[in-house]
């Protein structure tokens, strides 16, 4: 009987693999991992270079150009990526990825409050440069501007500039407001701390909400009421996922979206009453895989997914389309028969919203004009 353990191989964005909510994706891995024959295995990117063509690798991060990075490295190096804890909103691309829904998680934390009787809310600490932030003002200001309760252009105070700059710009005007929507439950115990110190009473005279469950979010004066990610439930997810790719090797990618948990606490006051239902989220099925954010930049977003997926020969068809070449010519020096070409012409139409030749030709010397096929890979 052969009792080798299987190994799962993870790699770890480092500034995330200090956090709270890295630890708790880990843990859920290694708990899930220990009911089977399977050893998990945490890799540096030199060592990815000897891992086998279609090998699994899980990738923990929160930022993009590191979930970036490493499909890349992935594509060059032909293994199946599982993406843990952060949105894929390219439906073309072959990654599977377990998350939770931020914005939804950020919509019912908002609808809470509403619930208890605020009017106006605020929202505090997201940094437009974080896609995990920019989520969470997706969802609150879906539910602010249906229910009237606030402004998406003046009730946001952004944490771009760190935390002090950010607490310091909402005193300047917290008296517009009877709730504020914090991004994490770091910033809401700060908000709680300070508002004592300006006898500002949580939450009779500001309610406050976190988004994590940190532990600390439950010994702040008052205790915060909080968004439960159940990010332990994602690390037990990675391993089913591992287990439905390694037994279907025609299964190209498996994605999951996990429920949180809303826990009430001091820092918001009793629900009154249930607030009337509305549809918040009223959108194109289509923008469903892209950022609901920055809309101005979505054809740079469609353009770099383009540049992760295509292979070489796509490249070189890119190539020859900049170079004016015509398509009976291209084909035929690619060695595509007609069909071949049309399709995948039209892929690239399609991953980059063109609509023809020129949109697409326009799109790239627009953007990266240096692009060739001769330095499409340089980094």
């Amino acid at each position: 009987m052969n009792t080798e353990k299987q190994k799962l191989y993870i790699v770890a964005e480092k500034q995330y693999s200090n956090t709270t909510w890295y630890n708790q994706v880990i843990e859920g891995i290694y708990k899930e991992a220990a009911r089977r024959p399977l050893q998990v295995v945490l890799c540096s990117e030199a060592e990815l270079y000897g891992l086998f063509p279609g090998t699994i690798l899980v990738l923990l991060g929160s930022s993009l150009p590191f979930i970036t990075q490493y499909l890349n490295l992935c594509t060059e190096l032909e293994l199946r990526p599982i993406v843990a804890g952060f949105e894929i909103f390219q439906s073309s691309l072959q990654v599977s990825y377990i998350t939770i829904n931020r914005r939804q998680a950020m919509s019912e934390i908002v609808k809470t409050l509403l619930s208890c009787g605020a009017h106006n809310i605020a929202l505090l600490g997201v940094n437009s440069s974080i896609q995990t932030d920019m989520l969470r003002f997706d969802g609150w200001a879906a539910v602010v501007k249906a229910y009237k309760a606030g402004d998406p252009n003046k009730d946001v105070f952004y944490s771009d500039s760190g935390l002090l700059a950010c607490v310091e710009n909402f005193w300047k005007h917290y008296r517009n407001y009877d709730a504020v929507a914090c991004a994490n439950d770091y910033y809401a115990a700060y908000l709680c701390s300070e508002a004592g110190k300006r006898g500002i009473r949580i939450p009779y005279d500001l309610m406050i909400t976190g988004f994590g469950n940190t532990r600390i979010s439950q010994y702040t004066c008052p205790s915060l009421t909080t968004v439960a990610l159940n990010l332990s439930s994602v690390g037990s997810q990675v391993i089913q996922l591992y287990r439905s790719l390694s037994k279907n090797t025609d299964l190209l990618s498996c994605t999951a979206t996990l429920k949180s948990e809303i826990l009430l606490r001091g820092s918001t006051k009793e629900i009154k009453k249930p607030l009337p239902g509305k549809a918040i989220f009223q959108e194109e099925i289509a923008s469903a895989f892209e950022p609901t954010f920055e809309r101005d930049l979505k054809s740079i977003y469609a353009l770099e997914n383009t540049l992760i997926t295509m292979d070489e020969t796509d490249r070189k068809i890119i190539d020859g389309l900049l170079q004016n070449e015509p398509y009976s010519f291209l084909a035929e020096k690619l060695y595509l028969s007609d069909s071949a070409f049309k399709y995948r012409l039209y892929k690239l139409f399609a991953a980059t919203g063109c609509s023809g030749r020129a949109d697409l030709t326009e799109l790239f010397r627009q953007y990266i004009p240096l692009f060739t096929d001769n330095n499409s890979s340089v980094t």
